[in-house]
């Protein structure tokens, strides 16, 4: 008897008690929307027109990955050397002043060991190129993040209620979602893929500095660096094709996106 009473206590329809701020959430659906709508009718066309400039369908065969554009400077190579400011205190001495021999350290107490001090004579610098790129590539993915959010939120407020039958327009919008989910996540891995450039690249000019005369290192940071210059161009040319991708989908199911039910006049978007 208790269930059924408070079975018949509850609302009709879930609304927040306050009226103002049941206001407020249908305004902010209404700015989603806008938001959405703005996103592909202006943002997303401009995005694909600016990548395609970069990175135009129409090139010949190996003329975008070719890295023979790659503007290598030798001075981004310049390694420094390692110089030793006190050789004649570069010793082990135990507590009355006197040398000892280094392997006796450990084992006489009271031994004091007085370190060489070294300076290198320059900054192993960053590739300043390629710095510049990578800095654009995280712009341009936090943007590609914020623009998918606002769509894929736009369409997931959109979903009808659950029922039976007559889903075919909303196993669309899933898809859709599905898709805007990949490129989102595509756009935060990128962030990544830069750490982990930086670090390979410092763990490779400490070697360097360790063991100058190996010149298979010095090969292998220019390869690095060729590497990453390659890994930006394949970058734009998945954010065009994501831009692409999301908006093709969108073109050609959209009246399924903002209709899913057509019996449904409350989901349209117009």
């Amino acid at each position: 008897m208790s269930g059924k009473c408070a079975s018949s206590a509850l609302p009709k329809e879930l609304k927040a008690t306050d009226p103002g701020l049941q206001a407020n959430y249908e305004r902010f659906k209404e700015e989603v929307t806008k938001k959405a709508l703005q996103v592909l009718q202006e943002i997303i066309p401009r995005k694909m027109k600016e990548f395609d400039d970069v990175m135009p369908i129409s090139a010949e065969p190996m003329s975008l990955m070719n890295v023979q554009d790659f503007p290598a400077d030798d001075e981004m190579y310049r390694i420094p050397n390692i110089i030793l400011l006190s050789e004649k205190d570069a010793c082990v001495k135990n507590e009355n002043g006197k040398r000892l021999r280094t392997e006796s350290v450990e084992t006489q107490p009271g031994v004091v060991m007085k370190l060489p001090e070294y300076i290198y004579d320059a900054k192993a610098l960053s590739n300043s190129v390629i710095m510049k790129r990578i800095e654009r590539m995280k712009t341009e993915s936090a943007e590609l993040l914020e623009l998918v959010a606002s769509v894929k939120l736009w369409i997931q407020l959109n979903i009808p209620r659950i029922e039976d039958g007559n889903n075919f327009g909303v196993a669309i919008q899933e898809d859709v979602i599905h898709e805007l989910s990949r490129v989102e996540e595509a756009a935060f891995n990128l962030r990544d893929s830069a750490s982990k450039y930086f670090l390979q690249r410092a763990k490779l000019i400490t070697k360097i500095i360790k063991y100058p005369n190996v010149e298979d290192y010095r090969n292998t940071l220019k390869e690095l660096d060729e590497k990453q210059w390659f890994q930006m161009k394949v970058t734009d040319m998945d954010t065009r094709n994501n831009y692409a991708i999301i908006y093709d989908m969108l073109y050609k199911n959209w009246h399924k996106v903002v209709r899913p039910r057509t019996t449904d006049g409350s989901m349209m978007v117009y």
